[in-house]
């Protein structure tokens, strides 16, 4: 189906809102007291792929399924701890997605 999906900013939860109009929300993880966790997203092959700007790893939202889960970025851990990260993504060319660097270290 269609989707408009909230990524969570400051919440702890995603939003999704369907093209038949109901809404509904799903549990990210890592969703602790930081605040500006994800910034943007990305479709991806019915996907929102959410970079980090404060969080410690990437969000996918898979809205048809109703659920999110994290992947780690490949930097050996090195940009975790780094505060806004990343703002936003773009697509790329085949299936890739890619970060708008704001004070990421690669």
């Amino acid at each position: 189906g269609e989707w408009v999906v909230g990524v969570p900013c400051r919440a702890d939860r995603a939003l999704l809102v369907s093209a038949e109009g109901w809404a509904s929300t799903i549990a990210a993880p890592e969703c602790g007291a930081r605040e500006w966790k994800w910034h943007g997203g990305q479709e991806m092959e019915g996907e929102v792929w959410a970079p980090p700007a404060n969080a410690d790893s990437v969000l996918v939202i898979d809205p048809s399924r109703r659920r999110c889960r994290s992947v780690a970025l490949e930097d050996g851990g090195e940009s975790s701890k780094r505060k806004s990260k990343f703002y936003g993504a773009v697509r790329g060319s085949g299936s890739a997605a890619y970060g708008i660097p704001i004070a990421a270290g690669r």
